[in-house]
């Protein structure tokens, strides 16, 4: 039986033999994935690489070189106060339904959330 991690790794593991780079330019020009996202990725894809390298599933250590990883950058948070959501909850738009509706499922998520 074929597990998971060699169906999921064998190809990224060719990625990072050949260059370190490869991969982080792969999300960065073919998905176009932002900078932090790009890191989190990273993280990601290592934990699960040592995981299959401690279970026997690969020998591939090129994931730990220094050259594979992406350092995160400081984000500005943008946010609604309180009263800004009441604002926007509270807007007329009882002309026009489906803003309505996206307005309330907004509001939904962002209570609930």
């Amino acid at each position: 039986m074929i597990h998971f991690f060699y169906l999921f790794f064998y190809p990224i593991a060719g990625l990072i033999n050949k260059n370190g780079y490869k991969y982080t330019d792969f999300l960065k020009k073919d998905l176009e994935l932002a900078h932090n996202t790009i890191a989190k990725e990273i993280k990601l894809l290592k934990a699960f690489m040592s995981e299959a390298v401690d279970l026997g599933y690969t020998n591939n250590q090129a994931f730990r070189h220094r050259k594979f990883s992406v350092s995160t950058e400081e984000t500005e948070s943008v946010y609604l106060n309180r009263d800004e959501i009441m604002k926007l909850y509270e807007f007329d738009l009882s002309d026009n339904l489906r803003l309505e509706q996206v307005r309330d499922l907004l509001y939904l998520v962002v209570v609930w959330v």
